[in-house]
């Protein structure tokens, strides 16, 4: 084996070891501000306190913008949004259909394999919605659904022309299923990693009619930015 080889072998175990050790830090940085997570939480659907109702607003823009990746057994990190079983079930980064398969994996079929999220939980599923302390303001920073949202503001993509050629539409695209422990970190390695996926968010072309009767297409300034989700605060202290 050359010295060459070594050297990229040496550097590469090198740089994944650093990876993991970052990952593993701002995990446990996460918990320690955060506290334990409650997985029985969304176990069952609780009724809106809010002026928002998931039926008559959530639903029709999951319907609209989301489902047509996020419905199928194959969907990216098998997070089905077309139903609240499916958002409360969450994400996996275990593929559906593995064609390097060699023996057959444990089914994750919604409505069969598990009933509650807290079911799932322990079949390695982790949540989209927060789990940890019951805030509004932690209910946006620890919503995994809200941060790729508010990513995908924070760069949106061009309006005109082609997607960047980083992003990769292909079908056995590497998945990217991070959770909401590590969101901090993956934010800024993957800025352009927001949701909907290789979709424009700062501009809307909504119909309307000219005063001839004819339609025609007019653009908007787009839906407002999401507030910023803010870190709430320890219950240590200040965070750091």
């Amino acid at each position: 084996m050359s010295e060459h080889v070594r050297y990229f072998r040496f550097v590469l175990s090198f740089l994944l070891l650093v990876g993991a050790l970052a990952i593993g830090i701002s995990a446990l940085r996460y918990w320690s501000e955060h506290g334990e997570a409650d997985p029985t939480r969304y176990d069952r659907p609780t009724g809106s306190t809010g002026p928002v109702s998931y039926r008559k607003q959530i639903k029709p823009i999951l319907e609209n913008r989301c489902v047509v990746c996020h419905a199928c057994y194959d969907a990216p990190c098998q997070l089905k949004l077309g139903s609240w079983e499916g958002i409360a079930r969450g994400v996996s980064s275990d593929r559906v259909y593995n064609g390097s398969r060699l023996v057959e994996a444990p089914p994750t079929r919604l409505f069969v394999d598990a009933q509650k999220a807290s079911e799932w939980r322990k079949r390695g599923f982790s949540p989209v919605l927060n789990e940890y302390r019951n805030t509004p303001e932690q209910n946006r920073s620890s919503s995994l659904i809200y941060r790729v949202l508010s990513l995908k503001q924070a760069h949106p993509q061009p309006t005109a022309g082609l997607a960047p050629d980083v992003l990769d539409f292909g079908l056995d695209r590497k998945q990217s299923c991070p959770k909401i422990e590590i969101f901090d970190l993956y934010e800024k390695t993957n800025p352009l990693a927001g949701m909907p996926f290789g979709l424009l968010a700062s501009i809307e072309r909504i119909k309307s009619r000219s005063s001839d009767g004819s339609s025609r297409a007019r653009r908007t300034t787009g839906p407002r930015s999401f507030p910023r989700a803010r870190k709430p605060k320890s219950p240590h202290g200040s965070a750091s």
